[in-house]
């Protein structure tokens, strides 16, 4: 498949036909279209990730982990 954006690699193609992802294209100028994600990441944004110091990629991963599990409990 052929993608505008250089990120999207043949590696990227492998992983998402390996797990039987199904694309979905959405026009680049309607941000509505993901107002439920848009809204998720700026609430991890003003409530977790301001108030901490983040060191690394795997003290990230931890913390997003946690925000995750506490916000759907």
């Amino acid at each position: 498949m052929q993608y505008d954006d250089a990120k999207y690699t043949e590696q990227f193609d492998n992983a998402s036909e390996m797990n039987d992802a199904e694309m979905k294209w959405h026009i680049a100028a309607a941000p509505n279209l993901r107002a439920h994600v848009e809204r998720f990441i700026q609430t991890l944004q003003f409530e977790c990730l301001d108030t901490f110091v983040v060191v690394s990629r795997g003290h990230l991963n931890l913390i997003n982990r946690e925000f995750q599990r506490w916000h759907n409990d």
